[in-house]
């Protein structure tokens, strides 16, 4: 918190107790304000914060109905990102689970305009629900693709270790009743020894050293 705080980076879903963890980050531009929410239930439980402890906010039906209202209440858009899914090591799958239906509907119906999920290491299907448009997965934005063969079909850790790429979601908001988006694919690819961000858009990105992010362990 402190590193981003002095590189002015903005943060949300994290913070020095559960009131800040759970309060909005709010953007202004020309005049609209866009608040943003971001939960999790997938970390162990000493992660998530307290109203005593820093930590992560714990994405619980009450949590998002009480964050939303309050987000709600102080801007004119609201974005919740939903980090969930019903089974980690589930095989990479277009449709979202209940689980993810679940919490996602729930905060379009508590007041959300837009949530934006992932998890699934997939693109999953966009719903129009309500008043408001749900991206249930963006999948993996950057990753080692050489991951995906370190285990065995009959592993346990096997569905849970298979990016199938990711998105860019290009969002333009003109006030609370107009709104257009852009879902642009993308994937990750090896280009001799560098790995390379790939999109079918104009918008392409490059990595220009080889990252990884999975020690031997």
């Amino acid at each position: 918190l402190k590193i981003l705080e002095n590189t002015s980076i903005g943060y949300v879903g994290i913070g020095r107790n559960s009131d800040e963890a759970l309060a909005p980050r709010i953007v202004e531009i020309n005049g609209v304000r866009i608040a943003f929410l971001a939960f999790t239930d997938l970390l162990p439980e000493e992660y998530y914060a307290t109203t005593t402890k820093e930590g992560i906010a714990r994405l619980s039906p009450e949590n998002l109905k009480e964050a939303i209202k309050k987000a709600r209440g102080v801007s004119d858009f609201v974005i919740v990102s939903i980090h969930t899914a019903a089974d980690v090591n589930a095989a990479p799958s277009r449709a979202p689970d209940d689980h993810q239906r679940f919490f996602s509907r729930l905060a379009i119906t508590e007041g959300a305009d837009i949530v934006v999920g992932h998890q699934p290491h997939i693109l999953q299907q966009v719903e129009k629900f309500g008043d408001g448009i749900i991206f249930y997965s963006l999948g993996i934005f950057l990753y080692d693709p050489a991951v995906s063969s370190r285990y065995p079909a009959d592993h346990p850790l096997f569905n849970g270790t298979q990016f199938k790429g990711g998105g860019i979601l290009r969002l333009e908001i003109c006030d609370r009743e107009r709104y257009e988006y852009e879902l642009i694919p993308t994937r990750v690819a090896y280009r001799g020894d560098q790995l390379r961000l790939e999109s079918d858009s104009p918008m392409v990105y490059f990595l220009t050293r080889l990252w990884r992010w999975f020690d031997s362990d």
